[in-house]
């Protein structure tokens, strides 16, 4: 690092087998100060459930109902067979 004691507002840095580079100080300007606080109601609440999987849940219920109150022909042959031909 190669610097004038008597300016530092630049500091000439060199490494062996690097070009030079020249660093001068950062400017920060008016816009970019700390962060204002996010109000109450933009923070992140944790999550109680998913609506994407309570939907899901709801949806498979509707189906086992559809699916309890199907008619089922699957015994009717066996019955038909003692009264005629089984043909239902």
């Amino acid at each position: 690092m190669v610097y004038d004691a008597a300016d530092i507002s630049k500091v000439t840095i060199e490494c062996n087998g690097m070009p030079s580079c020249t660093a001068v100080p950062l400017k920060i300007g008016s816009h970019s100060g700390e962060r204002p606080k996010l109000p109450e109601y933009r923070n992140a609440v944790p999550v109680k459930e998913s609506r994407l999987l309570k939907a899901a849940a709801q949806k498979n219920k509707e189906r086992q109902m559809i699916r309890k109150t199907a008619i089922s022909f699957t015994g009717m042959k066996t019955e038909q067979k003692d009264r005629g031909d089984g043909n239902v």
